[in-house]
């Protein structure tokens, strides 16, 4: 459940919804099952520019970064 709300967070326009949705998958960067859905998920929000988007998006990717579990 907590995956597919984060993609359907992060596939609406609002810039809250969006960085709700980035923030849910911190849960499963230290996962090696959703990785590479979530570099998919992360390239997929290359162009927004919103502050506090990207800064969720720095926090997955430092997680990501992390070993895995």
């Amino acid at each position: 459940k907590v995956w597919a709300l984060a993609k359907e967070k992060i596939a609406e326009p609002g810039e809250w919804q969006r960085r709700f949705g980035v923030v849910l998958l911190t849960h499963f960067a230290r996962s090696a099952d959703h990785r590479v859905e979530i570099e998919r998920l992360l390239a997929s929000l290359a162009e927004d520019k919103r502050h506090y988007v990207k800064k969720a998006i720095t926090w997955v990717r430092r997680d990501l970064a992390k070993p895995l579990r």
